[in-house]
């Protein structure tokens, strides 16, 4: 089974129509992969719904009801606890954030790929020597 990191950029994508999301959507259906994602995710992708909902872009309830959905999604979550020293390397080596550098220390020690739509996260990946796949236009 191979293991796919997925950053909030994604997963927001299988709820929120955006340029790639069906690509987003195909990793879901494939029963042969594993997908895994640090505890961050969950805020981040609350961050997206409550920015979006803000902006008048999503009702209140629309914006709860998808954020509950996401919470029940077959993702392995991983406890920033575990990958906090790691992240904090790589951040210091590639200059992501400590929160994206999770992203990183999820797909390193867990040898997969990060899957994101995030361009400078997925340079920082591969100049950390991570596999990564982009969804970009």
């Amino acid at each position: 089974m191979s293991r796919i990191v997925v950053d909030a950029s994604v997963a927001i994508k299988w709820f929120l129509t955006e340029p790639q999301s069906a690509e987003a959507l195909s990793v879901l259906d494939d029963p042969t992969t594993s997908l895994l994602a640090p505890d961050l995710i969950r805020s981040e992708v609350g961050q997206v719904l409550w920015k979006r909902w803000r902006q008048g872009l999503l009702q209140g309830g629309e914006a709860l009801d998808i954020l509950r959905e996401f919470l029940v999604m077959p993702i392995t979550i991983i406890a920033s606890d575990d990958l906090i020293d790691a992240a904090w390397q790589l951040a210091a080596r590639t200059g992501a954030t400590v929160y994206d550098s999770l992203y990183l220390s999820a797909a390193s020690h867990y040898d997969a790929v990060l899957l994101t739509a995030d361009h400078p996260l997925a340079l920082r990946a591969t100049s950390a020597g991570i596999a990564v796949r982009t969804l970009l236009p």
